[in-house]
């Protein structure tokens, strides 16, 4: 990705949520089967799909920072991807906590719900490929 041509960075952020919610979905697929090579091929997908934007959104984030505020954009993508996590883990847990995932849970019922767990976040992802291909047609920001 380091490479690819500048006339395909628009590109590269849409495939990329577009390639997370793809995986994602595999995992939710595939996780309730315990199918571990389909399992390691949807994992690759949505790793894959940070990785194809995650350098642009940043390079994106700065162009459209105001005269004087590259610092603050700098810091909000770190703090952005933080939140991020933040919030993703925290959800996790309430979610696994609502399907009564605990050290005691059968192997079938936490199967079920890392599949469920991670098809609810997809709504999550869809939202992103919708706001990525706004950010592309609105046009990069001038600077």
């Amino acid at each position: 990705i380091a490479r690819l041509d500048q006339r395909y960075w628009d590109a590269a952020l849409i495939v990329g949520p577009t390639l997370t919610a793809a995986g994602l979905a595999g995992l939710a697929l595939t996780l309730p089967f315990g199918n571990l090579p389909l399992i390691v091929i949807a994992a690759t997908v949505t790793g894959s799909g940070y990785g194809v934007c995650w350098a642009f959104l940043g390079q994106r984030i700065m162009a459209g920072a105001r005269p004087g505020e590259g610092d603050r954009a700098a810091a909000s993508i770190a703090t952005l991807e933080m939140t991020g996590v933040a919030v993703g883990a925290a959800l996790a847990g309430v979610m696994g906590n609502a399907f009564g995932v605990d050290d005691a849970a059968e192997s079938a019922n936490l199967r079920a719900a890392a599949g469920l767990g991670h098809a609810l976040f997809l709504p999550i992802l869809l939202f992103a490929v919708a706001a990525a291909a706004r950010m592309v047609r609105l046009g990069r920001p001038a600077g």
